[in-house]
C-alpha cells in the first residue's frame, strides 16, 4: 500500500486515504496523504465476522461521503473487492471506481476452508461488475482469477518497486551458507504447512541445510509445534514477525528463498530477494512465471507438496548455474521494478480509467 500510495502521490497532490488498524499510524506521517480510518476488530463466530465486516463497511462509506467533494477518482486496494457498500456509494456519487486486484481473498478463504468464501465469492462478483476499471498485475491472472467476462475493463499493471539501496547484495553468494528461507504470511494460502513438511526431507538429503522462517500468521503455533516435534529440530528456526527494514540482512544470509503459494499476486518479497541477488524458488501461480524463467531468473516448481519442495530445493543448490541465475536475478529486476517504471504504468491504467468515462 505504502508503495501505492508513492506512485499515485506523483500524480495526485495531495491523495486521500481511507485505511484502518496499524495503517492509520503507519500513513499517519505522510505528506502527500491526507489519511482518515477506522479501528476495525473482526469476530471470533462466524455471525459476529459478518456482523462486525457490515459494521465496518457502513464506516468507511460515512468516511468516503465526507470526501467525495475532493476526490474524483477512489482507488480499491487490499481487501477492496469485499468492500460493496463503499464502493456502491462512490458508484452513487458519480466517481470514478478503480479495483486494483493484489491478491484472490476468495481463492485464500476457499484453501483455508473459511465458511465465509462463499460470501465473499458474492462480495467479488458485484465489486468487479461495479468498478470502472481493473488491474491485476499479470495477464495470467485473468484465466487464473476468471476474469475473463471483465476484460474490456482489465489493465495490466504493478505498484511494484525496490528501493535498491536498501535490497542489494552485501554478502557474497559464495560466501554464504545453505541456509533455505521462507518469509512471508504463515497462512494456509501460502504453502507455510508444506514447506514446514519439507524440512526433514530435505534435510536427509543434505545434512548441511538450514531452515530460516520469517514471519508470523494464523499457522505460526501449528509451525512450532511441528518443528519442535520433528528430526532434525535444530535445523530450523523461527523469527516471528520481522520488520520490512529488517529484511535485507536476512535475504543476505540465504542460499534460496522459497514461495511454495497455492495462489499469489506478484509477491513483494519475491523481487527484493532477487534485488538481494538470492535465488527463488516458486509455485507457478500469479504472476510469478512472468517474472521467473526456469534457469535464467530463477527456478519453479509443478507442486508444492513437501515432497516437491525437497527435491527442488536439492536439485537447485546442486544447479552449476546457480551463482548465474543469483547475477541475472538482481539484473533483471534492477531493470523492470523501478520507480519510474511503476508510476509510467498507473499513470496509463490512471488516463484510461477517465478516457472510459469520456
Amino acid at each position: 500500500m505504502s508503495n501505492l500510495l508513492a506512485i499515485i502521490s506523483k500524480e495526485s497532490l495531495p491523495t486521500y486515504v481511507i485505511t484502518g488498524n496499524a495503517a492509520l499510524t503507519f500513513f499517519s506521517d505522510e505528506m502527500n496523504a491526507k489519511v482518515r480510518g477506522i479501528n476495525h476488530r473482526e469476530g471470533k463466530s462466524i455471525f459476529m465476522r459478518i456482523l462486525r465486516h457490515l459494521q465496518m463497511q457502513f464506516r468507511l462509506a460515512l468516511l468516503l461521503v465526507s470526501s467525495t467533494g475532493l476526490v474524483d477518482l477512489w482507488i480499491f486496494f487490499i481487501g477492496g473487492e469485499a468492500l460493496v457498500i463503499p464502493m456502491a456509494v462512490a458508484k452513487l456519487t458519480k466517481k470514478r471506481i478503480l479495483l486494483a486486484l493484489a491478491g484472490s481473498d476468495e481463492q485464500s478463504l476457499q484453501i483455508a476452508a473459511d465458511p465465509i468464501s462463499k460470501l465473499v465469492r458474492l462480495s467479488s462478483r458485484l465489486s468487479r461488475r461495479l468498478s470502472n476499471r481493473l488491474v491485476v498485475y499479470s495477464s495470467a491472472l485473468v484465466l487464473e482469477w476468471h476474469l475473463e467476462q471483465y476484460h474490456k475493463k482489465i489493465s495490466i499493471a504493478h505498484h511494484h518497486f525496490i528501493d535498491f539501496s536498501k535490497f542489494m547484495e552485501t554478502t557474497k553468494f559464495g560466501d554464504r551458507g545453505k541456509t533455505i528461507g521462507f518469509i512471508g504470511r504463515m497462512s494456509e494460502e501460502k504453502g507455510i504447512r508444506e514447506f514446514t513438511h519439507s524440512i526433514p526431507l530435505a534435510v536427509r538429503q543434505d545434512h548441511n541445510l538450514n531452515f530460516l522462517m520469517v514471519g508470523s500468521g494464523p499457522l505460526e503455533h501449528s509451525v512450532q509445534e511441528y518443528l519442535g516435534g520433528m528430526e532434525f529440530v535444530e535445523a530450523a528456526k523461527m523469527t516471528g514477525w520481522v520488520a520490512h527494514q529488517d529484511l535485507p540482512p536476512l535475504l543476505n544470509l540465504m542460499k534460496l528463498v522459497v514461495i511454495p503459494s497455492y495462489t499469489e499476486g506478484l509477491p513483494n518479497v519475491m523481487l527484493e530477494a532477487m534485488a538481494s541477488g538470492t535465488p527463488v524458488l516458486a509455485t507457478r501461480v500469479g504472476g510469478i512465471p512472468d517474472v521467473i524463467t526456469e534457469g535464467e531468473t530463477g527456478f519453479t516448481m509443478e507442486s508444492n507438496t513437501p515432497e516437491s519442495i525437497s527435491e527442488n530445493v536439492i536439485r537447485v543448490l546442486k544447479s552449476p548455474n546457480l551463482e548465474l541465475v543469483s547475477r541475472q536475478a538482481r539484473e533483471y529486476v534492477t531493470r523492470h521494478f523501478t520507480f519510474e517504471e511503476a508510476v509510467e504504468e498507473w499513470r496509463r491504467v490512471i488516463r484510461d480509467t477517465f478516457k472510459d468515462a469520456a
